[in-house]
Parts: structure tokens; C-alpha cells; sequence
């Protein structure tokens, strides 16, 4: 694959298939291992750049990835290789897929000082699920893990030794 010579993010697909790339000149690109061919492109916007992207996540089968790129998160089905957007949203800390791989949980906003942060749910064809909007006192560490598909659990902490953990149902 030469064109990781100027890649600054890689990401590896659970099942060890693809290879998630960020190159340099603005691409992120998917790669197929057992073939070695590239099997996606997608222009990221210049806004984006590598400073504020890394935000990607792939599906539990490998079958989607959800990345974050210029005030959108968007899904890409790597069977199909379009890029779709899924959901508006200024800034995203995290994402974290289910176990299952029902349901796309997005940590959104400016999470390490909480002014406007809050976790937001969605499916796979992008509708919105659920949505918590996080208390404005802590700071939020990031989406600890999903306990079952419909339980999720994030740590925080109030920076004057106060630590937890807190607990969504999605349905």
C-alpha cells in the first residue's frame, strides 16, 4: 500500500480485514487486506484536515464505518462504498458502536469542558434513537463501553476528585 506513506490515522476493522486511512492530501480511504486493493475514497473537507479528524468507528462485522468530518457524522457501507451523512452536529468527541452493531452512539460537542455535550443514539440508517444531554459541571472522559446493545456506560469527573460513571438505556 504506498499510499500510507503519507497517512497520519489508521484504523483496523475488528475482523482484521480493512484498513481505515487518513491521508494527508484530505482522503480518507478504505483498503482491503486480502486483496491489497483500495476499495474507498472519500474527500474529506479541507475544514476538516488532520487536526480535527480521527473520529471513526467501524461496525462490530465490519461492514460499516462512521467517521466524523466537517460538522457531520457520516456512514460508509464498505459493500457499497457510498458515504452517506447520518447526522449534523458542530463537534464529536466519540464514537462508539453496540455490540451488536444495532446502534451508533455519537458523543457530540466540546465533551472535555461540557458547555454543550451530550450523547445521541442513532441506527444505522441515521434516526435518532435517544439523546442525553450531559450536566455542564464535569468533564466527560468518553464513552467507557456498551454493557449489553442497549445499555451504555461514559465516565466523568467535576476536576476536583469527584469520579463516576453514568448509564444510558437506549430503549
Amino acid at each position: 500500500f504506498p499510499q500510507m506513506a503519507d497517512s497520519t490515522l489508521l484504523t483496523w476493522s475488528p475482523e482484521g480485514v480493512y484498513l481505515a486511512v487518513l491521508l494527508d492530501q484530505g482522503f480518507l480511504c478504505v483498503l482491503d487486506t486480502t486483496t491489497s486493493r483500495q476499495i474507498i475514497q472519500v474527500r474529506l473537507s479541507p475544514a476538516t484536515g488532520s487536526q480535527r479528524f480521527g473520529t471513526v468507528a467501524w461496525s462490530p462485522k465490519s461492514q460499516y464505518l462512521a467517521y466524523y468530518d466537517s460538522e457531520q457524522v457520516a456512514l460508509i457501507d464498505v459493500q457499497g462504498g457510498e458515504a452517506r451523512p447520518l447526522l449534523s452536529v458542530a463537534a464529536v468527541t466519540q464514537l462508539s458502536w453496540s455490540p451488536g452493531g444495532q446502534y451508533l452512539a455519537v458523543m457530540a460537542g466540546d465533551c472535555s469542558h461540557s458547555r454543550l455535550c451530550s450523547i445521541q443514539i442513532l441506527d444505522e440508517r441515521g434516526n435518532l434513537i435517544c439523546q442525553q444531554a450531559l450536566a455542564e459541571i464535569y468533564q466527560y472522559g468518553g464513552l467507557e463501553h456498551w454493557l449489553d446493545e442497549e445499555t451504555l456506560t461514559w465516565g466523568y469527573g467535576c476536576g476536583t476528585g469527584c469520579y463516576g460513571h453514568q448509564v444510558l438505556d437506549v430503549v
